[in-house]
């Protein structure tokens, strides 16, 4: 299997008005029953989450190796290689920590950065353990590629195939992502406990 040498990715653009954080773990816990039932303010909405994780250096160069070692498996020309965007990071760690499992609307992924769009993917679960192997997570959203059938440009019925895309998307240069420990997530069928992964790419595959 033939490996695509990738283009530079020349210019990132940042958000100016975005704070920088450090990359270590924020222990939440002692919130109040009421801080965990109705949240409280984080940079861009309400944070429902008792931690919140900003990757170290170590943590980072998995995910951005997992993420190149992927996308240079692709048939793209134009392929570009990620760098990591700690903007894009602050916007994944705040959007985790509101504990919802959908994602924001394309409006917003259009006006929170400099980025014409942002995309972004989210994983999450009961079981894993934040420290764990990161790549394993890149490789779920890479899985999907089973999916997706580049002759029709489509994916297979009831199926999800848009991680697996973003993932590869040859445009995108940049990648941020933080984590959260959810109490409970909302979902459409329900309320689950567990870890929310968010990976933010500029610029995005968006779906």
């Amino acid at each position: 299997m033939a490996c695509l040498l990738f283009q530079a990715c020349h210019k990132v653009c940042r958000c100016p008005f975005l704070p920088r954080f450090s990359h270590s773990e924020e222990n939440l816990s002692d919130q109040t029953e009421a801080d965990l039932e109705h949240g409280y303010s984080s940079a861009f909405g309400r944070s429902y989450a008792t931690k919140r994780h900003a990757f170290s250096p170590v943590q980072i160069q998995m995910i951005l190796k997992e993420h190149n070692r992927l996308r240079a498996m692709e048939p793209a020309a134009n392929m570009q290689e990620l760098v990591w965007d700690e903007n894009l990071a602050f916007i994944a760690l705040d959007w985790a920590s509101r504990c919802t499992a959908g994602h924001r609307s394309l409006w917003q992924r259009r006006r929170i950065s400099s980025y014409h769009v942002i995309g972004e993917n989210i994983w999450w679960s009961n079981e894993y353990n934040i420290r764990a192997d990161l790549g394993s997570v890149i490789r779920d959203f890479y899985r999907e590629k089973w999916y997706y059938s580049y002759e029709s440009n489509s994916c297979a019925t009831n199926k999800v195939c848009g991680h697996y895309l973003q993932v590869v998307w040859g445009d995108t240069c940049a990648v941020g992502c933080a984590a959260a420990y959810c109490p409970f997530i909302h979902q459409g069928r329900g309320i689950r406990s567990g870890n929310m992964i968010v990976c933010n790419y500029g610029p995005g595959y968006f779906y």
